[in-house]
């Protein structure tokens, strides 16, 4: 068991004294003993220590008795013993974690995050969770062959207590989450299910770009599959890069009825259509489904629209008050269906064509130019903020706040348009910068 000595040099008035020398012996052998770096007892360090400029000293080591001689210019100051025991910080009613540097790496260590501003905690193979932002489980791998870190997987089983993982694929039943290291055969490692995965490889897709799962096993695609296989959104690309890439982990799986808003267009139907099974056929712009006995005709599609802002190089400044302001800065736009709904990207909005109900669905990576900024962003129909389409976030200077929202919409009087709004607690204008942003609006019918 590890224990921390430590303790200041004085004067008699008080003052520091520095570069004194405390020498640790065994109390009862008189051999000095080894003391080392951190409570892990890995790496060693000087027997005698020597007093900083604060004349403090510090060291871990074995849990005992032991002798302490403290000199200072060849004179002896102190000559007792001290017993170093287990870290017991008794009852506390708050503790408050100071900001690092660097970031710690050694296992079971508990820090504050600045980025993230949550308290992380290391675990093993480096992982590191924020304690608040993050849910999943630890998985072990029983398939013969290392899961990359980054790769979607299911549970298949259970062994010792821990749930079984595979890489999956969109022609199985679903994904229980990602791998957050890479996992060794018969090793056990963290699998996220809701929150940012980092240091993964993200080149091939922009900021913001949704990633679904592959038919191919354990791997992720921005193309959502074919229409024999299920649609499982599996997170939003946060960072593109080769080696530092990040996603938010935000699984969401379409079927049902609900499937045919994610539906890839096809010019021919299925060759052996299942029970349950929905498609949507472009040839003739229609639905179709499949019962237990026949295939029927649901509807004609009537559209959805997107807008998106990937490009993270413009500022744009939000006034204060109480009055919000509307986004802008949106670099590409996209149709598809009907004529229901229609992009909008020079007055940054969705126009809803038809009286109905819609389904509206905004994703954000923002960059906030000011500390302890707390915004909030809605969405507005014709002028209107609709309470039920919201988020609320608190920005330190520079943060990057990744935020998602979506709820429905009623269109009495077609058209109407839809955008987003900021407004924000500052006293004065803030510059937001638009890292990635997604707003896709979905016409669902009266």
């Amino acid at each position: 068991m590890a224990g921390k000595p430590e303790g200041t040099v004085q004067d008699q008035q008080g003052n520091a004294i520095s570069g004194a020398t405390v020498l640790l012996t065994d109390h009862t052998t008189g051999a000095t003993v080894t003391l080392y770096t951190d409570e892990t007892l890995t790496t060693t360090k000087a027997n005698p220590l020597t007093t900083d400029n604060r004349g403090y000293w510090e060291a871990y080591m074995q849990s005992g008795t032991y002798d302490r001689t403290i000199t200072y210019k060849g004179d002896v100051l102190v000559r007792d013993y001290i017993e170093v025991g287990e870290f017991d910080v008794g009852n506390v009613d708050s503790i408050q974690f100071n900001v690092l540097g660097t970031e710690p790496t050694a296992e079971r260590t508990l820090y504050w995050g600045e980025d993230d501003k949550t308290l992380n905690i290391v675990e093993d193979n480096g992982v590191i969770r924020q304690i608040g932002q993050e849910v999943g489980f630890r998985g072990v791998n029983k398939t013969g062959s290392q899961i990359d870190d980054g790769t979607p997987v299911y549970i298949t089983g259970a062994t010792g207590s821990r749930p079984e993982i595979t890489p999956s694929d969109a022609n199985i039943d679903g994904v229980s989450g990602v791998a957050t290291t890479d996992i060794a055969n018969n090793a056990t490692a963290q699998v996220t299910k809701f929150g940012i995965v980092r240091g993964i490889d993200t080149s091939p897709w922009a900021e913001g770009t949704t990633l679904y799962l592959s038919e191919t096993a354990g791997q992720l695609t921005s193309t959502a599959p074919g229409i024999d296989a299920d649609v499982v959104e599996v997170g939003e690309v946060l960072y593109q890069h080769a080696n530092n890439g990040e996603i938010l982990v935000d699984i969401r799986s379409f079927k049902g009825v609900f499937n045919s808003l994610k539906l890839t267009p096809t010019s021919s139907d299925p060759t052996s259509p299942i029970e349950g099974m929905m498609w949507y056929n472009n040839t003739d712009n229609r639905f179709y489904g499949r019962n237990d006995t026949e295939t029927l005709v649901i509807g004609t599609v009537v559209g959805a629209a997107e807008l998106y802002v990937s490009d993270g190089s413009t500022a744009q400044s939000i006034p204060s008050g109480a009055t919000a302001t509307k986004l802008t800065g949106f670099t590409t736009g996209r149709d598809a269906g009907t004529g229901a709904v229609d992009e909008d990207v020079a007055n940054d909005q969705i126009t809803l064509n038809k009286n109905g109900w819609y389904e509206v669905t905004v994703t954000l990576s923002l960059k906030c130019g000011t500390a302890n900024t707390e915004a909030d962003f809605e969405v507005y129909l014709d002028g209107v903020a609709q309470q039920n389409i919201h988020v609320d976030r608190k920005f330190a200077n520079n943060d990057v706040g990744a935020m998602s929202m979506s709820g429905f919409v009623e269109v009495t009087g077609a058209p109407d348009n839809i955008d987003v709004r900021c407004k924000h607690d500052g006293g004065s204008a803030v510059n937001f910068t638009m890292q990635s942003c997604n707003m896709r609006a979905s016409y669902l019918g009266t």
